[in-house]
């Protein structure tokens, strides 16, 4: 799984600076992501939208992403070395709550499918229809 600083870096397309969107890859919804306003209350095929500008498709909507890190409140920012701007708190840190969960999902509003939206699961041992997992590998 990706950290929450990588899922986001690829969510906005690989770059924070330049062009920002408000969704992964676009600012209509509806372009890129299945929430609650379009998907008919189902997981939707992958590939059926936009994808962003790193070819990557749903990154908003259709199904929250779990990420390496666990909710720990505030962002705060990174040291140079990380590239990408932000830093989270790390898993089991500071009073840590849950896995945090990204990219909205079909049963949730637009403003869920967000690229800054977060939101914690509180229950890791649950599973839920509306969450997966994206893989990714170190370019290393």
């Amino acid at each position: 799984m990706p950290t929450e600083v990588e899922w986001e870096y690829l969510a906005r397309g690989g770059s924070l600076t330049g062009t920002q969107y408000k969704y992964s890859g676009s600012n209509n919804c509806s372009d890129v992501a299945w929430t609650s306003t379009n998907a008919s209350g189902y997981v939707h095929a992958v590939k059926d939208k936009t994808p962003n500008s790193k070819q990557l498709y749903d990154m908003s909507g259709n199904v929250y992403e779990y990420v390496w890190d666990w909710y720990g409140g505030a962002i705060t920012p990174s040291t140079p070395s990380t590239g990408v701007g932000y830093e989270y708190a790390v898993q089991g840190s500071d009073g840590n709550v849950g896995p945090i969960v990204r990219g909205g999902a079909y049963n949730y509003g637009d403003d869920a499918a967000e690229i800054s939206y977060r939101l914690t699961t509180n229950r890791p041992e649950m599973r839920w229809a509306n969450c997966g997992v994206r893989v990714v590998r170190n370019s290393q």
